[in-house]
Order: structure tokens, then sequence, then C-alpha cells
């Protein structure tokens, strides 16, 4: 059964090169986290004292301004980063969708790289096999699964990456940004067609600018603010706390 557990969990990277370095400090270090100082060298703190619990059941929405952290969490949660500070946890099998492009292979077809996702993922010839059909309609491409990938507008590759990422009925499904509302009808279809956001034993972690599409299916919110968390609870009660202070600061702003 799916757990994410974190516990002051902190991530700090090295401004090592001169001239990202100076155009970062000369902005005050507002944009990705604050500047913090290790033995005289600058380091982005993208993370800073993260504490985070999912249980089964929980649909997670990540909100908060761009460069709040939300990116470094969902590659953190998947071990592509290691915390510097703190600790973090994840139970159960891990399936992500971060990029389009990601773990697709232009050169092949599409029905190629699923083949290549389910090596990667372990999956048996057997259970690919009882599969394929179900996950080929996920995609929605038709006869375009025959294609070379290279040949796939952005929307089509997101479908393939998408149902790609479901092959192995993960227990943990992290997204980052690749949903958009036009998507959101698909998605009501892959819900309808797997237990896409509705696995009473999985836990979802999206961050998507898509409010409708969280609106819909997510129960949870974790507000990410300069890589610190400003709140997490029920979705209605997060997501109302963060458009008051966004309405707060606009105002603000104008005075």
């Amino acid at each position: 059964m799916a757990h994410i557990f974190a516990e002051n969990l902190s991530i700090l990277f090295p401004l090592s090169r001169t001239r990202l370095k100076r155009k970062f400090i000369s902005r005050g270090g507002t944009v990705g986290g604050d500047i913090v100082y290790i033995n005289k060298t600058p380091h982005i703190a993208a993370l800073k004292n993260v504490n985070l619990t999912c249980n089964p059941g929980d649909n997670v929405a990540l909100i908060g301004p761009n460069g709040s952290g939300k990116t470094t969490l969902l590659r953190t949660l998947a071990r592509i980063y290691e915390p510097t500070g703190g600790q973090v946890a994840c139970e159960g099998t891990i399936a992500t969708l971060f990029s389009s492009s990601v773990s697709l292979s232009d050169l092949e077809t599409g029905r190629e790289n699923i083949y290549y996702a389910s090596v990667l993922r372990g999956i048996s010839n057997q259970y690919l096999s009882a599969q394929l059909n179900n996950i080929i309609e996920i995609c929605e491409l038709g006869d375009s699964i025959d294609l070379p990938v290279s040949m796939y507008s952005e929307g089509m590759k997101s479908r393939l990456g998408f149902a790609m990422a479901l092959i192995a009925n993960p227990d943990i499904m992290l997204i980052d940004e690749v949903i958009t509302t036009s998507d959101i009808h698909y998605l009501q279809r892959v819900a309808a067609q797997s237990n896409f956001f509705k696995n009473p034993n999985g836990i979802t972690v999206i961050a998507s600018h898509a409010t409708d599409i969280l609106d819909l299916y997510c129960n949870k919110a974790l507000w990410l603010d300069s890589g610190e968390v400003k709140a997490f609870g029920l979705y209605e009660d997060v997501v109302a706390e963060y458009k008051t202070a966004q309405t707060a600061q606009v105002g603000d702003d104008i005075n």
C-alpha cells in the first residue's frame, strides 16, 4: 500500500556558475528559493524543512507560484534528487510523468515505445500482451501508434507518455506540469478506463496550472512558496487560503 513521508526535507543547489550566480543574487534570490551560504559558497534553498505525509487514496495538488519548489519536490519524491537535509520515504511502486518527451524515443513508433517502457519497468511480455490493447486505447492515437514518435504533436506525446506511466498500475503517480486545461476530457476518459485518480490504495501528486482538473480530482493540496510549506490539508481549504493570499498580494502591489 502506498505511503509518502517527508520530515524536515531540504534541498540545496550550489550556485557554481559565475554568470548564473550574479544574475540570481542580483534578483535577491527570490526565484526558485532563497540564498544560503555554506563555506562562503551561495546555494539556492529549493526546499526548506518540508513536512509531508500522504496516505492511500490521497490525490495531492501542488500549488504555488513558479519557482516555489513544486518540481524539486516531485523529483525528490521520484528519487532523482537526494535530500540535503531531513528525510523522505516513499512506499510502493512509482511512475512519473514529468515531460511529454521524457522516456520517448523519437526514432521508434508509439507501439515500440510502449514495449521499451515495459522492459524498463520489469513488466513481463505476458502481462503486456494482455494489457496492450487497453494501453493503446488509453493513448487514443489510433493508427498513429505505428508511426515514429518524431511525427507526433506534443499532445500525442503527452497521451503516449501518460499511457506508458500507467502500464504497471503504479502505487504512486507523480505528475509535473504536463497536464493542461485542454486535457480534461481526455483525463475523464482515462479515469473511466483505469483506476487513475480513484485508486483507494494509491497516491497521486500533481503540479499543474489547470485548476479545473485539480478541482475535479484532488482531495488534498500542498501550498509551497520559496521552498517552504505554507499550508497542507483538504484541497478546498488550502486553495481558499492560497487565493486569499494572492488577492491580498495584488492589493499590496497596487497600493
